[in-house]
């Protein structure tokens, strides 16, 4: 269970571009302050925190186990977290998928959303 929990933050932080941090990513958007803080605070907690509702893994694993799901929707762009099937829902799009720093950005903003469902 912690493999697949694991998998799923690694796989999370390539598509946030593990060859910068998110902050180096984001340094050409006028980031608030309290994005700034976020950005300098964001730990893999806060990714399973928001896809499935705790930011540790059970002792006893997820139930269901975690899943990251991809649909193809033009109209809508924030992921979603579905807390109670532990599934990360993505949109793949034109906005999504343009060659700047439109993704991060969005998954930063879903990220600071979804932080008061849980404390990390």
């Amino acid at each position: 269970m912690r493999v697949v929990a694991g998998i799923i933050c690694c796989g999370f932080l390539v598509n946030l571009g593990t060859d910068k941090e998110l902050g180096d990513r984001l340094k050409d958007r006028e980031l608030t302050e309290a994005e700034k803080d976020f950005v300098n605070a964001l730990r893999l907690g806060h990714i399973l925190a928001f896809a499935t509702g705790s930011s540790t893994i059970p002792a006893m694993g997820f139930n269901p186990n975690p899943k990251l799901s991809f649909s193809h929707d033009e109209a809508k762009v924030h992921p979603i977290a579905h807390t109670c099937a532990n599934e990360l829902q993505l949109f793949v799009n034109n906005r999504t998928l343009a060659n700047n720093d439109e993704f991060e950005y969005i998954i930063l903003a879903g990220l600071m959303n979804g932080a008061v469902f849980s404390t990390v």
